[in-house]
């Protein structure tokens, strides 16, 4: 999974995500055999593009 993050962030800050989304779905998906979650910098124009991506 890829989670995009604000690029401002700390390496830290990013880390914490996605340590926490990792938590949510470990807890959210029944069984789930592993998880591996990267964050990655987004800026605000591919942010706005990447909220309506999944409707195309």
């Amino acid at each position: 999974m890829s989670v995009a993050a604000d690029a401002t962030l700390t390496v830290e800050q990013a880390h914490r995500i996605a340590r926490d989304v990792e938590h949510e779905l470990v807890h959210s998906v029944p069984r789930p055999a592993t998880a591996t979650v990267h964050t990655g910098p987004v800026s605000a124009a591919e942010a706005a593009h990447d909220t309506l991506a999944h409707h195309r």
